[in-house]
């Protein structure tokens, strides 16, 4: 699982530094830099099985309007220094991967060159794993001479005569985690059907098409789950029209039984859905972005219920973020990220509850009180940041 991520001029991002747990919330005021947070990481896990280019054409981006304009940063690489946990032969080891990216020039046809620098270190065993840099052949494997990298080289090197077991496991745990935005229940009613797809989408297109390949036990798990959450018998049901497939609820009463078209159901029922398939897909690392977005107060201690589930499968890491101080009270002290801008608009970190005097305030006010009453100067002073910094 990722421990520690730092990242360097990536948008609002200049230099910060943060620390993961298995179940990490992100939280503070709009435009800290929460959501920077989320798809500086889907950029990195990307790298690692696509190409950029690509990525980006699919995103909308340039590559330019990625770079922090803070300090001279669009002149400079963007930069991620990453801290994983793997069991490696069976012991936990300790995985640092850098990578290093910049554009060198664009070519008459819009074709991008990029300059990459990447190296991946057994930090446990003090084993250096690769070194990789585009305009350099020392320490380059040989296979990786005569391509024109567009991604990091651990698209190139899984699988082959080079690969090492510290690869295996990064390339594993990236290629097989997910990314989501804030779920959509206008995508969500679109019934995309995209053949091979192992998910719902980032935004929640997929959904109807990964339940109707489910199978009968995980169609019950489904619906058990979904009831549970919100209280009546529900069946989910989906139908497939060829160009779209139609999700459809069964809500099941005394008097009789009610079927409702994804047009006429809620969005907080479509996003708890979702977030019950999401659950239910061996993901590695779930990124969700605004994931209190249409549910209801009461069922966020359900949904964080769910969540925990997946922790208790070693490795599997979930990173979300949040506006609600109500869902805040569901999560642990040592889970909750408080993120600000300074004065000079750069990104910062630091765990919620960091110092003795947040942690005096839990004795008499719960995360989402003391999140909700102190606001951002007080919070800042009390876990020790100058004002300067503030």
């Amino acid at each position: 699982m990722l421990k520690k991520l730092t990242i360097r001029n990536f948008k609002a991002i200049q230099d910060m530094t943060i620390e993961f747990t298995p179940l990490t919330v992100l939280i503070g005021e709009n435009s800290c830099g929460k959501t920077t947070i989320l798809q500086a990481i889907d950029f990195l896990r990307s790298a690692a099985f696509r190409d950029i280019p690509e990525y980006l054409r699919e995103k909308g981006w340039s590559f330019a309007e990625l770079k922090s304009q803070l300090n001279g940063g669009i002149n400079k690489p963007i930069e991620f220094i990453t801290t994983w946990n793997f069991i490696v032969k069976g012991q936990i080891k300790t995985i640092v991967w850098t990578f290093s990216i910049d554009l060198t020039h664009l070519t008459h046809d819009l074709t991008q060159n990029w300059y990459i620098n990447e190296t991946i270190i057994n930090q446990t065993d003090n084993k250096f794993i690769l070194s990789y840099h585009s305009n350099a052949k020392d320490n380059t494997p040989s296979l990786l001479g005569s391509i024109n990298i567009q991604s990091s080289a651990l698209k190139y090197l899984a699988g082959t005569s080079v690969n090492t077991d510290e690869i295996n496991k990064l390339s594993f745990f990236l290629s097989d985690s997910a990314n989501f935005e804030v779920l959509s229940p206008d995508k969500i009613r679109e019934g995309k059907k995209i053949p091979y797809t192992k998910n719902i989408g980032v935004s929640g297109e997929t959904l109807a098409y990964c339940i109707e390949k489910m199978n009968e036990e995980e169609k019950r798990l489904l619906n058990n789950t979904v009831s549970g959450l919100i209280g009546p018998n529900i069946e989910v049901q989906t139908y497939d029209h060829g160009a779209k497939v139609e999700l459809m609820i069964e809500i099941e009463s005394k008097e009789n039984s009610r079927y409702i078209n994804s047009l006429h159901i809620s969005d907080g029922l479509l996003r708890i859905i979702a977030f019950v398939v999401i659950s239910m897909k061996k993901t590695n690392m779930i990124l969700l972005d605004e994931i209190e977005n249409g549910i209801n107060p009461y069922l966020t201690q359900n949904i964080i219920s769910l969540l925990r589930e997946i922790m208790e499968e070693p490795g599997r890491q979930v990173i979300l973020t949040t506006h609600s101080p109500v869902m805040l009270n569901d999560f642990r002290p040592e889970e909750i990220v408080f993120l600000w801008k300074d004065r000079k608009g750069a990104v910062n970190s630091r765990r919620f509850f960091d110092t003795e005097a947040m942690c005096e305030a839990l004795s008499f006010l719960n995360p989402g009180e003391i999140w909700e009453n102190y606001g951002k100067d007080t919070i800042l002073t009390k876990m020790g940041v100058k004002p300067e910094n503030m």
